[in-house]
């Protein structure tokens, strides 16, 4: 599987469709669809799941068969105020995500090398 976090945003999902012209369809997007907007966008794309940025269960996740990772989501609004939520967002999560590699080092990577 593949993970694209921010996947229903402008960069996330025109990697998708990038990802789908090449006949990769069992994807994971992880993002906020607080904007109805991106639902829209969402149903133009070929995926396995969806999960909401909030919901993410990093414990539960080490456990599921993950090929690569690309981490482009985050808060790229000039005008959040929400010091916390850009924190949790775009430096927590990050970090989250590095290490996940560091869970899978034995992994060895079977697509998209």
């Amino acid at each position: 599987m593949i993970v694209v976090t921010g996947g229903a945003g402008f960069i996330g999902s025109n990697l998708v469709k990038y990802l789908n012209s090449e006949g990769f369809t069992d994807i994971l997007i992880i993002d906020d669809v607080t904007d109805s907007r991106k639902l829209d966008t969402l149903s133009k794309l070929q995926f396995t799941a969806y999960r909401d940025v909030d919901s993410i269960n990093w414990k539960t996740l080490r456990s599921e068969w993950i090929d690569k990772v690309f981490h482009i989501g985050g808060i790229s609004s000039t005008t959040e105020t929400d010091g916390k939520k850009l924190m949790e967002y775009n430096y927590t999560h990050t970090l989250n995500w590095s290490e996940y590699r560091d869970w899978e080092t034995d992994r060895k990577s079977t697509r998209l090398n």
